[in-house]
């Protein structure tokens, strides 16, 4: 599982908190056996929905897999596209 961490190095334990820095949203991984699924979730929403005090560790036990149903996840923030920074959110297709 990826930690997110804030530039001096303090773990982050919100939603909230995670969705100050910067892109916003993040990905989670389908970590049944087998399965390995993925999507984008943005993170604003979710601060909206349950308030920035909800604990970060919610985005795992929230959500079910869409393709296996299980409820076993990591998150992972997006990846790094060099010096344009990080990858733009998925746009549908």
């Amino acid at each position: 599982m990826s930690r997110h961490h804030f530039p001096n190095d303090a773990p982050i334990a919100t939603i909230g908190q995670l969705a100050e820095a910067e892109p916003r949203w993040v990905r989670l991984y389908c970590d049944t056996i087998g399965c390995g699924h993925h999507t984008a979730v943005a993170l604003v929403p979710l601060v909206l929905r349950w308030g920035p005090q909800a604990p970060r560790d919610w985005l795992h036990t929230k959500f079910r897999c869409s393709k296996c149903g299980g409820r076993n996840s990591s998150i992972r923030a997006p990846s790094m596209m060099g010096s344009h920074g990080p990858e733009p959110f998925p746009r549908a297709q």
